[in-house]
């Protein structure tokens, strides 16, 4: 396990062999933090709100649902970690992500017709990061 970054709830670390991130010393669905967002950038779909002023338990979904309906347009995305910008990270297969670039995230199609099909995909926009290792 190597530490990667650290926001409030804790230091995650990566599992080399895995791919996927959890928390040390402390209880999280291990998924593939892909990068981090920008908190301050105004989303298309509410271009009167800022990331961060939308309701933290719906910040989440309103990103993921605007990369999926931009078809893979992630706004304020960058494939690093960047101290004061969120983790962004999903549950999935290695082989669903096909594409990550600057304000870029392609899903396979298999991972799209399951979204479209209803089931439910994990993701997470987390806490602020404080430091990256």
């Amino acid at each position: 396990m190597k530490n990667v970054f650290r926001t409030r709830r804790g230091i995650y670390a990566l599992d080399e062999k895995s791919g996927l991130y959890s928390l040390v010393n402390g209880i999280s669905t291990p998924k593939r933090f892909l990068g981090s967002v920008e908190p301050n950038i105004k989303l298309d779909a509410y271009p009167q709100f800022t990331l961060e002023e939308i309701r933290a338990s719906y910040r989440a979904d309103v990103y993921f649902s605007g990369i999926i309906q931009n078809n893979g347009f992630a706004k304020g995305f960058t494939p690093n970690f960047v101290v004061e910008f969120r983790p962004f990270g999903i549950v999935c297969d290695l082989s669903d992500i096909e594409k990550i670039g600057e304000e870029e995230i392609e899903f396979s199609q298999r991972l799209l017709e399951q979204i479209k099909n209803g089931n439910k995909i994990f993701y997470e926009l987390g806490s602020k990061i404080e430091q990256v290792y």
